[in-house]
């Protein structure tokens, strides 16, 4: 029921947004450029002082201690480099601060050498991280993504959160690299999820993950511990040619057809409890635990 609520209100929201023109930066600021409701455009430019878009435009409450900053400009930034933090949330005074974004948002091939905090933000048009570099830590969590989002390419060096995070239509995270922790833990994708050719170095939760379109996993390499367990897949599940160390996809759901093959498991591979309403997987890998 909540879930059907959530997605009321966001297409609600992507139906009332207008279409701007692009706006060149010229001398203004990002924080100028966004009071004054024009599209955000710079390219191979240098930002030394942070950018908190809760702070760009009137507030208003949604719950408790809760308020909400709409920012109607597009934003879009390419081969760009920040070198302090990045807010579309914060807390101040026992209060939160969360931002919405109308129109797209795109950091394409950019590189951040601070923190980057999106949790909470609500995109009601298109994302688009495509190739950049997160030199500190990433949060995403409980953030919702009405279109499809691009985070193909992307290197995340630090801790990365996306736990609670609501994906609307597909999610591109192709040959991206998680070189710290990451957490997905009770994610949801409304549609097809894409992380093949994938590198996760450290430790890796997937745990009570929700997917409704099919999953792609084919030739990600798990080099620590991966937790998959207690998830639903309710479409097809490809897991073809993949490296793992110590995975554990225990008590998970399979509703699709699942594919894992040609798998390589340095400690174990975990499928006890799980349940596929199709046909068992096929696996010759006797490190795998499957019952």
């Amino acid at each position: 029921m909540i879930r059907a609520i959530k997605i009321t209100i966001l297409i609600t929201l992507f139906m009332s947004c207008a279409t701007q023109e692009t706006q060149s930066k010229g001398n203004a600021t990002v924080e100028e450029l966004v009071k004054a409701n024009k599209n955000v455009l710079f390219q191979d430019e240098t930002f030394n002082y942070e950018i908190d878009f809760t702070s760009y435009t009137n507030s208003h409450i949604t719950a408790y201690n809760t308020y909400n900053a709409t920012i109607e400009s597009g934003i879009t930034f390419i081969n760009c480099t920040f070198k302090k933090p990045i807010k579309a949330f914060k807390k101040m005074n026992d209060n939160i601060y969360i931002a919405t974004f109308k129109a797209n948002v795109s950091f394409i091939n950019c590189t951040f050498y601070d923190d980057v905090n999106f949790r909470g933000a609500t995109f009601i048009n298109k994302t688009d991280f495509t190739k950049s570099f997160f030199k500190s830590n990433v949060n995403f969590e409980e953030a919702n993504f009405l279109l499809k989002s691009h985070f193909n390419g992307c290197i995340f060096d630090k801790e990365t959160r996306f736990q609670n995070s609501f994906f609307f239509q597909a999610a591109n995270f192709m040959t991206t690299e998680f070189n710290h922790t990451v957490n997905f833990q009770n994610a949801t994708f409304n549609s097809d999820l894409q992380f093949s050719s994938s590198k996760f170095y450290g430790y890796t939760d997937f745990s009570l993950l929700d997917v409704r379109g099919k999953s792609y996993f084919n030739y990600a390499n798990f080099f620590e511990t991966a937790n998959f367990s207690y998830a639903t897949f309710a479409n097809d599940f490809n897991f073809v040619d993949t490296s793992h160390k110590n995975t554990d996809c225990s008590n998970s759901k399979f509703f699709g057809k699942t594919v894992i093959a040609n798998i390589e498991v340095s400690e174990n591979f975990n499928l006890n409890n799980c349940s596929f309403f199709i046909a068992k997987p096929i696996i010759n890998n006797s490190k795998v635990l499957i019952n």
